[in-house]
């Protein structure tokens, strides 16, 4: 083949590819959700007056989902295994909404900022995270306790006679109490597990915080296994 159709053909096959190429403009509406979610674009963070919607943050330590109603309704913020209603207020800038407990939810540009009772404030980004305390109040647990040196965790489920299940010693040890019985005093649950090793959850609602990350929480938690007592921090998730 000689330089001239050589030539021709070159220019033959770059007509057809460009006839051929699939439009690009269409974009995948899954992936503009996540961009606008994630983009960190000022005006995506401003809730819209017009319709109700659910963001997730991370502010600082803590995961927080929240809810704004439509229109000038409330926000609603699930965090720590617990729920805060917030009224809107009026704001030099931003959208924020507030109680009368000094909880504060404020949307401001690319950020947004939590403020809870007596604590400093927290930057709030958003995140595609789910709360674990969430996540357990979706499978039925009906409390949920969390403490540290050693790292554990405890969930207690629902019925008159619920499961208890506790990971211990940093996640070495897991322990189950079938049909535990609850507390005469409504303030915990008690039972023995199939090794036969009687476990105690004693609960106060008081305020406590977790110690390594300062989250702050609605119950303060002793739980007794065997002679071995740890201590921690929970949430009713059924309230």
């Amino acid at each position: 083949m000689n330089i001239a159709e050589t030539a021709t053909l070159t220019v033959v096959l770059a007509t057809c590819l460009s006839a051929c190429q699939q439009p690009t403009d269409t974009a995948d509406p899954e992936l503009e959700a996540v961009s606008t979610i994630d983009s960190g674009d000022g005006d995506a963070m401003v809730p819209p007056s017009d319709a109700s919607t659910s963001r997730s943050f991370r502010c600082d330590e803590i995961l927080v989902a929240s809810r704004v109603d439509a229109g000038d309704g409330p926000l609603t913020l699930s965090l720590s295994g617990r729920r805060l209603v917030l009224a809107p207020e009026a704001s030099a800038s931003g959208t924020a909404y507030a109680d009368q407990q000094s909880n504060e939810f404020r949307f401001d540009g690319e950020t947004a900022t939590l403020t809870l009772h007596g604590d400093p404030p927290r930057t709030c980004l958003p995140t595609t995270q789910v709360s674990p305390w969430d996540a357990a109040a979706a499978r039925g647990v009906r409390f949920r306790a969390i403490g540290q040196e050693p790292g554990w965790l405890l969930e207690v489920g629902s019925g008159d006679r619920p499961t208890l299940t506790a990971q211990l010693d940093y996640g070495e040890r897991f322990i189950e109490v079938e049909n535990a019985e609850p507390r005469a005093d409504d303030g915990g649950f008690e039972g023995t597990t199939t090794e036969g090793t009687v476990v105690r959850l004693d609960i106060e609602r008081e305020a406590c915080a977790d110690p390594m990350s300062g989250e702050p929480f609605e119950a303060s938690v002793r739980l007794q296994v065997g002679k071995r007592t740890y201590a921690g921090c929970g949430a009713y998730l059924d309230d």
